[in-house]
């Protein structure tokens, strides 16, 4: 009897672990294994190599240096021919060309784009010339594209008025959520979380405002550390812990330093275990003004942290204002300032948002969005 099995490849260009890794080993660990078997091939990164292989899931490792990478496209065509590879998924503009390169070396097999960016990195280009042949390309992709996903309304809006319409071939579908790593965190031993406020360098009974981000400008930062400042005066016992690497980090500390909220702030460097820094807090922000999805909403969603979100992008999609989270009006850190102080004060409203959060975090467990895509799968490998 013939296998009803389907090989994807998943193709990514970067391996720092972020949120659109997390995305992807999300869904490729959430298919149905009867169905669809994936393969990634991506840079060597050891958190996002351990993390796949600790789902079972095969990495082949490649550099995809750019978009003329002949070397990643010779590996990309041997591994669809070793592997059999019915469908490549690529994840980020280097991967996508690379990609439909070895995909029309290889028989025209289906192509399905995930795009994970409002504004993708070609549009910071100052050359308005070489921006405008970058968006040629782009739409040249778009065109080879059998599905194209985007992780949120914001990426969807953003990359059509950019680049054209996608029409029927494109469908928002969000990033996924791997609750089971993080539901257990809220429930350790009494005193544990105040243990881990301690092991992290903050006063025990402090209360423990929380971001994940990578260290760049269109984090904003800058807005949260201002806040810091804000509430500094009215709430002494509130601290801040920024978890994440970048280039920023230098400037940002001279921020906090200017402020004079030094003392209040902790820059951790990037986190593994992010369980241990959710179970430590009392509140997570994330400060992005364009934010594309933003999945550590979520993993703080299923930790049991109440959310506070800047009102656009990704987070309209995921933030229901007043039940599951708070907005801030973006880019401002006084209002960013109240929202933390009011759900400091109020641990009734603390509570009933977190548990509110936590059931929202479900609509985005991993196999109910990897259910969706292989419906992507399905469609695109129906037309070929």
């Amino acid at each position: 009897m013939p296998t009803l099995q389907k090989n994807v490849l998943y193709t990514i260009c970067y391996s720092e672990f972020y949120g659109t890794q997390r995305s992807v080993l999300s869904v490729a660990a959430g298919l149905d294994p009867s169905r669809y078997v994936p393969v990634v091939a991506a840079p060597y990164d050891d958190a996002f190599y351990g993390a796949l292989a600790s789902a079972g899931i095969r990495t082949v490792p490649l550099p995809f240096k750019n978009v003329l990478d002949a070397g990643t496209i010779g590996g990309l065509c041997g591994i669809i021919g070793e592997s059999k590879i019915n469908l490549i998924h690529a994840h980020l503009g280097i991967s996508t060309a690379l990609s439909i390169a070895a995909s029309a070396l290889s028989g025209n097999i289906p192509v399905v784009v995930t795009r994970h960016f409002i504004e993708d990195r070609y549009t910071t280009i100052k050359n308005p010339a070489v921006r405008k042949a970058y968006g040629g390309v782009y739409r040249k992709m778009n065109s080879r594209a059998k599905r194209m996903i985007f992780v949120s309304e914001a990426v969807r809006e953003g990359v059509e008025r950019r680049e054209g319409l996608i029409g029927d071939r494109g469908i928002v579908i969000p990033n996924a959520v791997r609750n089971a790593d993080f539901a257990p965190a809220r429930f350790v031993t009494p005193g544990g979380a105040a243990v881990l406020k301690k092991n992290l360098g903050f006063p025990e009974d402090c209360f423990l405002v929380l971001t994940l981000s990578r260290l760049v400008h269109e984090k904003r930062l800058d807005v949260l550390i201002r806040a810091a400042a804000e509430i500094r005066s009215a709430h002494p016992d509130a601290y801040f812990l920024i978890a994440g690497g970048g280039k920023l980090l230098e400037r940002l500390e001279s921020l906090a330093a200017e402020l004079g909220v030094e003392d209040r702030i902790k820059f951790a460097g990037y986190v593994g275990k992010t369980v241990d820094v959710f179970t430590a807090s009392d509140v997570f922000v994330l400060s992005a003004e364009a934010e594309p999805f933003g999945i550590a909403i979520l993993e703080a969603m299923a930790s049991g942290l109440p959310v506070i979100a800047a009102r656009s992008g990704g987070p309209l999609d995921i933030i229901h204002d007043g039940a599951d989270g708070l907005f801030f009006e973006p880019g401002d850190p006084r209002d960013l300032a109240e929202k933390i102080a009011l759900l400091k004060s109020d641990a009734e409203l603390r509570r009933k948002i977190a548990e509110v959060g936590a059931l929202r975090a479900v609509d985005f467990e991993e196999k109910k969005v990897a259910a969706r895509v292989q419906e992507v799968y399905d469609e695109a490998l129906a037309e070929s």
